[in-house]
């Protein structure tokens, strides 16, 4: 009984995620979470701070999820962590994707070099960004 009722205590996590405060967004596509993890948003690719638009692309992330909890979410084709060691994740704010919403507002675009589970939306939605 005590081993079921821990299931289903740990069930929302499993289901949804990690729920858990962005403490510093370091540019548009990455940022630290509080205890110190740095994560990599899956899927997306921001420029970087010394190219043009990475300090807005920084900005814009900023605005939308820095000091506020997020649901991370691993993806099913992701590996769990990249090569600088950053937990690959999607990441929510409520029932938003982020990671879609940083390529819709145009501050990131999809990153096609790994498969990812979501791959075909994303390139879809940065295909008509880009050309609209």
């Amino acid at each position: 009984m005590k081993k079921l009722l821990l299931v289903f205590l740990f069930f929302p996590m499993i289901s949804f995620g990690q729920e858990i405060t962005v403490v510093r967004v370091i540019d548009g596509d990455t940022f630290v979470i509080e205890g110190g993890e740095r994560v990599r948003m899956i899927g997306i690719n921001a420029p970087e701070l010394k190219d043009i638009y990475g300090v807005e692309s920084k900005n814009h992330l900023k605005t939308l999820i820095e000091s506020k909890y997020v649901n991370l979410i691993k993806g099913d084709v992701t590996a769990n962590k990249d090569y600088f060691k950053r937990l690959l994740r999607y990441v929510y704010l409520d029932s938003t994707d982020i990671n879609l919403k940083m390529i819709e507002d145009g501050f990131a675009s999809a990153y096609l070099k790994y498969p990812f589970s979501k791959s075909k939306q994303y390139k879809t939605i940065f295909n008509y960004i880009k050309n609209n």
